[in-house]
């Protein structure tokens, strides 16, 4: 026999649940996008109780940046090398040929780990040298696709080589062609800087700290970094200008991989391959961030609030006595938690701890809550 809401409402408990909801209750084997935002499950003892007068009561909402560390560097090329068509290039010729025990180094497709000024300084390819890149293989020739300029020649160089292996030893050749005319580029290398960042350290006090202290100097022309941060649509952008208003090309260097996943972290970003290489491009002239929050203002939205466009609160909303509550939808097992700048633009914490505090009420209409 159905319950009548008055029996619900007298034999449902007056105990409330409540429940903290972080980083660490997110499935990392879930994708999630910023739009909706993390999913979580109710309590399966609320959800399931036979109650008509549940309601879901606001306790907490915070979140707290990462700390980070992390060393990094400017380069700046002082003209853009204008890369040559085909008809600018000498013939290949033959560079280097030699034999050793040890595989011969992959060269990675579309970057240039190993610049040519490497194999220059380093013909044996020695075995205490590193390289943990990839190539393409066609019939046993690995071929460097894109340029590298050699600050030293000023001059572009495209290599291809191939090897054989006969019993157990390799047989390499290196093949190399440059331009006919040598090209005006030149870079200058700023003096690695070290930050160390705390969950107190707002972004833009670090980012200011950053264009401050990466300012190289060139023999023609000074130059700076400048940055530009929309916190409403959490976009950040970077630009180096000389001689008062010249963009020139850049890219941050980093004397480790971690050094490079860390900065990427503190800005919000995945450290892929793609994101790395981006920062490593000497021919862009902006890198362009998309979202990066401020470090210290956030907006919480829900599925299960019915205010406008879901809002919770705020970031540091703590509610000594529970006075929003929300009504819960029947049926629903899970609610979606999503993250906004400025309480439209929707952006996904990736590298942080958040804290949500919810209380979950079996019957408002009998429950006490402080």
């Amino acid at each position: 026999m159905l319950l009548s809401e008055k029996e619900h409402t007298e034999r449902s408990s007056q105990l409330p649940i409540e429940d903290v909801f972080t980083c660490h209750d997110i499935n990392p084997n879930l994708a999630y996008d910023k739009t909706t935002g993390y999913n979580f499950d109710f309590p399966s003892r609320w959800a399931n109780a036979d109650s008509t007068n549940k309601v879901i009561g606001l306790r907490k909402l915070d979140i707290i940046p990462s700390a980070h560390s992390f060393t990094i560097g400017l380069k700046v090329w002082n003209t853009r090398p204008n890369v040559p068509d085909r008809e600018g290039w000498n013939e290949w010729n033959l560079y280097k040929a030699y034999t050793s025990k040890y595989k011969p180094p992959l060269f990675h497709v579309g970057s240039y780990t190993a610049p040519p000024h490497y194999i220059d300084d380093n013909p044996g390819f020695h075995e205490e040298e590193e390289f943990e890149v990839e190539a393409i293989h066609r019939t046993g020739t690995t071929e460097i696709i894109g340029y590298t300029c050699k600050a030293i020649k000023a001059k572009l160089y495209q290599y291809t080589y191939s090897y054989s292996i006969r019993d157990g030893i390799y047989n390499t050749t290196i093949y190399r062609r440059e331009t006919i005319e040598p090209i005006e580029a030149e870079w200058v290398q700023s003096l690695y800087k070290c930050f160390s960042i705390t969950e107190d350290n707002s972004l833009i006090e670090i980012i200011h700290l950053i264009t401050q202290e990466l300012c190289p100097f060139t023999s023609w022309h000074s130059s700076k970094l400048h940055y530009y941060y929309d916190n409403n649509r959490g976009s950040l952008a970077f630009e180096l200008i000389v001689s008062g208003n010249k963009l020139v090309p850049f890219e941050f260097i980093f004397p480790t991989d971690e050094d490079a996943v860390q900065f990427l972290h503190f800005l919000n970003q995945e450290a892929t391959q793609e994101n790395k290489y981006e920062m490593a491009s000497y021919e862009k002239e902006h890198l362009f961030y998309q979202d990066v929050w401020d470090r210290k203002h956030v907006h919480f939205h829900s599925t299960f609030s019915d205010s406008k466009r879901g809002y919770l609160g705020k970031t540091k909303d703590d509610l000594s006595h529970v006075n929003k509550l929300f009504k819960y939808s029947h049926g629903n097992t899970s609610f979606n938690i999503r993250f906004t700048t400025d309480g439209l633009n929707n952006f996904l914490p990736k590298y942080c701890n958040f804290v949500i505090e919810l209380v979950f009420i079996l019957n408002y209409k009998k429950n006490v809550i402080t």
